[in-house]
């Protein structure tokens, strides 16, 4: 079993604005193993941590002393969901970053052991950028990089993302993708006009010679965070800290506090 851990910077369950540094709501040792799950756009708290509880049930049971959970940050910029869609382009452009920044500097402060981060979908760029502060002016890497559906842009690798990141990196793609199709074409196009357009690194993980595992998942993008294939990536990334055995999966409410 994991020991729990639970950061956040959202200062409401849904919707809200964000805060200038991550709260611990269930603080992990500094010097132990982590693994952090971050969510995409437009996710809620709640949703958030039914993804997580239902992703943690999926992988092998880890090795005592490791800690895992969500970072929770405010993807989602009105209550009602069907609202916040419209709002892609200004999370894309402003949150995602800014959340990445939060998260990299409170890891270089905080996290003294091996460090795991899993982004999925937007929250894939929030860990890019999170790994890239926590390595700045820095040798150490993170432990390991897990990408689930990235809703990054192929020419952010070969850009801003050039370097490795992790020890380990791996990504969960999907060809037939419908969201990382023409719906992040379009958001490309309204968050950046002028930039280069390129496809999503989780459709084909590319570019092609970056050194990482890719694991073709065969999903639709919202089903990442319940596939078995997952929880492979995640293992490719995490697999000094895991044993065989899956752990069953936990319920939502063990994360109410």
């Amino acid at each position: 079993m994991f020991d729990p851990l639970w950061l956040t910077i959202r200062t409401a369950p849904a919707a809200g604005s964000m805060k200038e540094k991550v709260d611990e709501v269930l603080r992990p040792p500094s010097n132990a193993p982590w693994l952090i799950y971050i969510h995409g756009f437009n996710v809620p708290e709640a949703r958030a941590k039914e993804q997580w509880a239902v992703l943690r049930g999926l992988l092998p049971t880890a090795t005592r002393g490791v800690f895992a959970g969500p970072f929770l940050w405010p993807s989602d910029r009105y209550e009602r969901r069907s609202l916040s869609r419209s709002s892609y382009a200004s999370i894309l452009s402003k949150r995602a970053d800014e959340a990445g920044r939060i998260l990299g500097r409170y890891l270089r402060e905080r996290a003294h052991g091996d460090v795991v981060l899993v982004g999925h979908s937007l929250g894939a760029r929030v860990a890019l950028v999170a790994a890239t502060a926590f390595q700045s002016g820095r040798p150490q890497r993170l432990r390991g990089l897990a990408l689930l559906g990235a809703a990054v842009p192929i020419s952010d690798m070969t850009g801003v993302f050039w370097d490795q990141l992790a020890v380990v990196e791996a990504v969960g793609v999907s060809p037939a993708d419908r969201v990382l199709g023409r719906p992040f074409r379009f958001g490309q196009l309204i968050s950046a006009p002028f930039a280069p357009r390129t496809e999503a690194v989780g459709l084909r993980g590319w570019p092609e010679d970056r050194d990482w595992s890719r694991v073709d998942c065969q999903i639709d993008h919202h089903e990442y965070w319940r596939a078995k294939r997952s929880a492979e990536v995640v293992a490719k990334v995490s697999e000094r800290w895991m044993e065989r055995t899956p752990a069953s999966a936990a319920s939502p409410l063990e994360w109410s506090v």
